[in-house]
């Protein structure tokens, strides 16, 4: 199928609802904010407003529902930032600023001054405790995004330090690569060093790292972490291009959604010059793994999980998801763009 006419259908298929949490977009969440993502991204890649449409429609009838009580929460501002820029409608910044002043102000911290990663606002329990690499995409990026937007320098130097703080903690020295989790108080990972995980990441740094160079910002730092955790990544690769759900684990399942990540932060990290040109042949090698079931979802997209052991990660189970969705047309623009020129 043609990449565009492929990217028109994923959007097609992003409507299916069954009233489940991963299988409509009607919820104010981290579901549904990497659906709209994908969604900018194909508008931004394309110019075609039946994405920018899409952006609207969703807004429309989802705002009276935000939620803004999780980190989780915030990724949906990405989207709404960008119909902002578009529209200027006033309305749309107070959400914005609200979000905003939740991350730096209202989010409960760690007592190393990171956003705890709490999922639910009825289970904070340990949770306050720990920071997770989701994180990075699902609320820094957007204090990045909007500190740039509005050249608010206390901002961008918030999102500087969540950035810093996550990456310290969740690091592996040995591969370059992150772990899910940290507990703080405990001062230790947690989990593993989990495929999507590491793709919220890449795909996060990817983006950020020539946006802030452009600013004047030094990315020296993030540079070496981006390509260190890339090339890292393309070692353990399957011979297919794809990547496993545990990505040094070679009894771990293969994984789209940490593929497509991957390819969607080679892609950018290729265009920008900081990855060789090998990233993009891998990219492309994993276009060709990308299918569909029966009922039209992405197939290989793994269920979400919290930080645990091997085990539990290697027994989550394949599911229908409108993230993979969004990750699809995060990648499928990306290539888009790549085989457009633009």
């Amino acid at each position: 199928m043609e990449l565009r006419k492929q990217m028109e259908y994923v959007l097609e298929r992003m409507v299916i609802t069954d009233g489940s949490w991963s299988r409509t977009l009607n919820f104010w969440d981290w579901g549904s904010g990497v659906g709209l993502f994908g969604v900018k991204e194909a508008h931004q890649a394309t110019g075609d407003n039946i994405y920018l449409d899409f952006i609207k429609k969703w807004f429309d009838n989802n705002m009276e529902n935000r939620r803004i009580t999780t980190v989780n929460c915030v990724i949906p501002c990405e989207a709404l930032l960008y119909l902002y820029q578009k529209e200027k409608k006033p309305c749309y910044k107070e959400v914005l600023d609200d979000y905003e002043k939740w991350c730096t102000t209202t989010s409960l911290k760690t007592i190393n001054g990171g956003i705890s990663h709490i999922w639910s606002e009825a289970e904070t329990g340990d949770y306050k405790n720990q920071i997770w690499a989701d994180t990075i995409f699902m609320a820094v990026m957007f204090m990045f995004d909007y500190g740039i937007m509005k050249e608010d320098e206390s901002l961008i130097n918030a999102a500087f330090k969540q950035l810093e703080i996550h990456i310290d903690c969740l690091r592996d020295e040995k591969t370059g690569l992150f772990y899910h989790g940290y507990h703080c108080n405990k001062k230790e990972h947690m989990g593993q060093i989990w495929g999507r995980g590491n793709g919220w990441v890449v795909a996060a740094l990817s983006r950020l790292i020539p946006i802030l160079e452009n600013k004047g910002y030094n990315m020296d730092k993030y540079k070496s972490v981006f390509v260190k955790a890339m090339d890292s990544a393309y070692k353990n690769r399957l011979e297919n291009g794809m990547l496993r759900t545990l990505i040094t684990d070679n009894e771990a399942y293969k994984e789209m959604s940490a593929s497509m990540l991957f390819g969607y932060a080679a892609l950018n990290g290729a265009e920008s010059k900081l990855l060789p040109e090998k990233y993009l042949l891998w990219a492309k090698q994993i276009e060709k793994c990308v299918e569909y079931d029966g009922s039209e979802w992405i197939k290989y997209i793994s269920a979400g999980t919290n930080p645990q052991g091997r085990e539990g990660y290697l027994d989550r189970p394949y599911t229908e998801a409108n993230y993979g969705h969004g990750i699809a047309l995060m990648f499928f623009s990306a290539l888009y763009k790549i085989y457009n020129n633009k």
